[in-house]
């Protein structure tokens, strides 16, 4: 440390000293300063740049998450009990009821209907899977005669068309479609009420009946409430040539540009909507949604002896 001499300054009125104060000078390289103090409510200071800790943190979270896929519907599949069968299966009593689970392979049936269950003073509850596809609608007629219906569209193969006719006399019909539904419902009861599950309601508006229809009949355009399990930009849906709705040949207009047509070959399916129309005389008819959960619980009371309307 050196130091130097500075001569004293007396104040005012003060004597004049006879000697020399040494006034220390301290070094100040390589010496750091003290760091200013903040001063609280400075908005124009800049904040501190992160830490490498910080850093290194923010990026392993990251690269932690993993990225996110669409929930693909898992396939129903058939209870072990369910009967299986070739297309074109036919069933037709009468004083009995035709019910229980079929798992029906309509992939070489070259002709509809591929089901056909029909009971006279019988009803008909039935769950449906349809196995393989064909270059037209896959077909299912339900009748019955002083019976009631109750079916269950559990599942068809992807991009496969869907035709179903379901007419009944003394009796409400129940209808459960899979949820990829995509195309027109008709309704119609001479006596009875016409309904659509609120789910099924939220993804439907009123279209014109054909030419003809009588006023006891209501259609609906219904769009998917899910998509396809290989649904991409470029798939194409589910067709069936009706007599209500989509056929531009019909004069009526449903606005959808995917309307009924041909496949070109015998093995590519047919393109455009799917068909439902439900018929009944005094009785009641009602659309919903196949819900698994919701059969597996009333297969569940079936067994227990409980009895399900």
């Amino acid at each position: 440390m050196t130091s130097s001499k500075a001569e004293y300054v007396p104040r005012e009125g003060e004597n004049q000293p006879d000697r020399e104060y040494e006034v220390a000078h301290v070094p100040t390289a390589g010496v750091s300063r003290l760091p200013e103090p903040e001063v609280e409510g400075d908005e124009n200071a800049a904040p501190p740049p992160p830490t490498y800790e910080d850093v290194l943190s923010e990026r392993t979270a990251e690269l932690s998450v993993a990225p996110s896929t669409p929930a693909v519907p898992s396939r129903p599949t058939p209870p072990e009990d369910a009967q299986r069968a070739l297309a074109p299966l036919k069933l037709q009593y009468t004083n009995d009821a035709i019910k229980g689970a079929y798992a029906v392979d309509i992939g070489e049936n070259k002709s509809g209907p591929d089901v056909h269950f029909k009971s006279t003073n019988g009803a008909v509850r039935v769950s449906l899977f349809l196995r393989g596809t064909v270059p037209r609608p896959a077909e299912v007629q339900l009748e019955t005669t002083n019976g009631g219906i109750k079916a269950v569209l559990a599942d068809r193969d992807d991009g496969q068309p869907l035709l179903v006719r379901a007419t009944s006399t003394n009796g409400s019909i129940n209808l459960s479609i899979p949820r990829d539904f995509d195309g027109i419902i008709a309704l119609r009861t001479s006596n009875g009420s016409k309904t659509l599950a609120d789910d099924v309601k939220a993804k439907s508006v009123i279209v014109p009946n054909e030419p003809g229809a009588d006023s006891k009949t209501i259609s609906y355009r219904v769009k998917p409430e899910a998509k396809r399990r290989d649904d991409d930009t470029t798939a194409t849906w589910h067709t069936a040539p009706s007599t209500v709705g989509a056929a531009s040949d019909n004069g009526t207009t449903v606005d959808d540009d995917r309307l009924t047509s041909k496949a070109d070959d015998e093995d590519t399916p047919a393109t455009g909507l799917d068909l439902a129309e439900l018929r009944s005389t005094n009785g009641s008819v009602r659309v919903v949604y196949f819900d698994p959960e919701a059969e597996a619980a009333a297969e569940e009371k079936k067994k227990d002896g409980c009895v399900i309307a």
